[in-house]
């Protein structure tokens, strides 16, 4: 009779472990808006574990792991991987740190719900301005100015990218071709566009010109941004 019950409670506890991992939904990654799938994402005591292939293959560049050593290479910046289920895992931190070292400009966000945000943007590109009522803060490559891209980010997350071409170039018919975006980073769909004349410019750029901006979110999202100065 103790065989049984012991065999009953050894039943009984499966299905509640069981019951409670299948009801834990696997922690939200996601970099630059796009999410990191993967069954292997999973959170342990405060640190998030992902998927080290759908990382990396998110971020979109060349990466090698190396299974005897249990580490994985990142543009010359190595971090410990584990096993996990049927693929390898490393801490979100970890990997922060990997994209971090290898130069990209990069912004990690830790929610209370458990989600992960990674922001990365190109090698070079450094904060311009607070955020701006209805837009957010202005990123970018100093040097590749006006066409840039200007990146907008709120928060930690990408909002925008942006383009002020001379109304000049308009005018005289000029064309414009082969515009850098998120230099093969991973980015959301846009979801719409604004083109706006300037006359006589704004701060930064004193010309006649359009800023040409690409959201990744919606005209109420966009709206919402409060700013830390004025428009």
């Amino acid at each position: 009779m103790k065989k049984i019950f012991a065999g009953l409670f050894l039943v009984l506890s499966l299905i509640v472990v069981f019951s409670v991992s299948a009801s834990t939904p696997s922690p939200k990654v996601e970099i630059n808006g796009v999410k990191v799938y993967s069954p292997y994402n999973y959170q342990k005591k405060g640190t998030v574990f992902v998927d080290v292939d759908a990382f990396f293959t998110t971020v979109n560049q060349a990466y090698a792991i190396n299974r005897t050593k249990k580490t994985v290479t990142f543009e010359k910046q190595t971090i410990p991987i584990q096993n996990f289920k049927e693929g390898y895992v490393a801490s979100f931190d970890d990997l922060v740190k990997s994209v971090k070292g290898a130069g990209y400009t990069t912004m990690a966000t830790k929610n209370k719900d458990g989600s992960v945000y990674l922001l990365v943007l190109p090698k070079g590109v450094i904060k311009l301005t607070p955020s701006v009522p209805k837009m957010g803060e202005h990123w970018a490559i100093p040097s590749t100015m006006p066409l840039g891209p200007i990146y907008g980010v709120e928060k930690g997350k990408l909002v925008f990218i942006e383009q002020m071409p001379a109304q000049e170039v308009f005018v005289t018919g000029k064309n414009i071709v082969n515009l850098d975006g998120m230099k093969g980073l991973p980015s959301p769909s846009i979801n719409h566009t604004n083109i706006e004349y300037q006359k006589g410019g704004h701060e930064g750029y004193l010309v006649d010109h359009y800023d040409i901006h690409h959201y990744f979110i919606t005209p109420k999202e966009r709206d919402a941004i409060k700013g830390d100065m004025p428009h």
